[in-house]
């Protein structure tokens, strides 16, 4: 996948910008607080649709305007396409190709971009839903069908829940049935690919950290189970707790993600600097599985990328960006002495961006 223009239009701090872009690594350069990170959050929204800043579309409007714009000439599948996001104060508007977006599971199926940026990292973090967010976002790509069953099983979780608001518990044991149904293969795609993850998370992890003992990513369903009929057995024993509490408390909606270092505990136990190094190699894993299984390459974001990491761990993180295919865009307030004069450079100040070279 290959971003080949990105233009935006009263976004964040940019008035007007243009860009023309090329394959390989791309550097935007300054100061802080210039405008390199609005960039890659509108190479974000180009891909998911939606920022990983914050829920209002607001922010992401000029003070001085009512909507802006963000437009991109995109290369994926052998396909080129042309893209547009409106943003209005309260809605967006989505153009594929010149014609208004009908299905969301038409673009997600088709563009995706891998992030690391600390508000990201510390949503992560913090947050089981958007660990279960980051890897169904995975697993709509990865896997056909899958976007269709996250969606199936949340409209049934949605109906379940207005039968409990409404205490109408007779009609429950039908909608249980079907969650019974639709529970399994989103647990059996989720093992699966951490499974898959698992396979070169320490290679990565070892290649990037000093640090002692195995990464493990642990994935930890509400439900473990894949047979539909003792998934029913589950629900049915819930069932009293979820009347009392009037919502749906049980389901894949509450499995969560943990990554370990041998007995610490990510959230807990890694320090900093661990914890970023093991989402690099978390994310870098999924990169190759996107690769080997799909053929695909993944948009690689990377901002405020060697902050805070020791000189070993950013020459490790410069050869293996250097040895990818991806497109991949950096921010930083200086281009490491290690990328000589490789890579595709912009200087970003005060929202103006000036190539610099190659």
């Amino acid at each position: 996948m290959v971003i080949r223009s990105l233009g935006l239009a009263d976004f964040r701090n940019y008035p007007r910008l243009e860009l023309e872009l090329g394959e390989g690594v791309h550097f935007f350069y300054g100061s802080n607080g210039q405008g390199k990170t609005n960039l890659l959050e509108a190479l974000y929204l180009l891909t998911h649709l939606r920022s990983y800043r914050t829920q209002r579309l607001r922010p992401l409007i000029r003070e001085e305007s009512v909507a802006a714009k963000i437009k991109g000439k995109v290369f994926t599948r052998g396909v080129d396409h042309k893209v547009e996001l409106e943003l209005f104060g309260q809605a967006k508007r989505v153009l594929l190709d010149q014609k208004p977006l009908s299905l969301s599971s038409e673009y997600i199926q088709r563009f995706f971009s891998i992030l690391f940026a600390p508000d990201q990292l510390s949503h992560f973090k913090e947050t089981p839903a958007e660990r279960r967010s980051f890897f169904d976002r995975a697993l709509c790509l990865l896997e056909p069908g899958y976007f269709g069953r996250l969606k199936e099983y949340e409209r049934i979780k949605a109906q379940k829940n207005q039968l409990l608001r409404d205490k109408k518990f007779k009609e429950l044991g039908l909608w249980n049935e079907f969650m019974a149904q639709a529970i399994p293969p989103l647990v059996e795609a989720r093992q699966a690919l951490t499974g898959e993850i698992n396979q070169r998370l320490e290679g990565y992890f070892q290649a990037f950290s000093k640090a002692k003992g195995p990464l493990h990513l642990g994935y930890k369903p509400d439900l473990d189970f894949l047979d539909p009929q003792e998934v029913s057995k589950e629900l049915q024993e819930k069932r009293p707790q979820e009347e009392t509490q009037g919502f749906c408390g049980t389901g894949p909606h509450k499995d969560n993600y943990l990554m370990t270092m041998g007995p610490k505990r990510d959230r807990f136990n890694f320090s900093q600097g661990e914890y970023r190094t093991a989402f690099l190699a978390l994310l870098f894993s999924l990169n190759q599985i996107f690769a080997e299984r799909l053929d695909y390459r993944p948009l690689l974001l990377l901002d405020d990328l060697f902050s805070e990491l020791d000189p070993e761990v950013s020459r490790s993180l410069v050869k293996e960006i250097e040895g990818l295919k991806n497109q991949v865009f950096i921010t930083t307030t200086e281009v490491p002495h290690s990328f000589a004069d490789r890579g595709i450079r912009y200087r970003v100040n005060q929202g103006l961006v000036t190539f610099a070279g190659n």
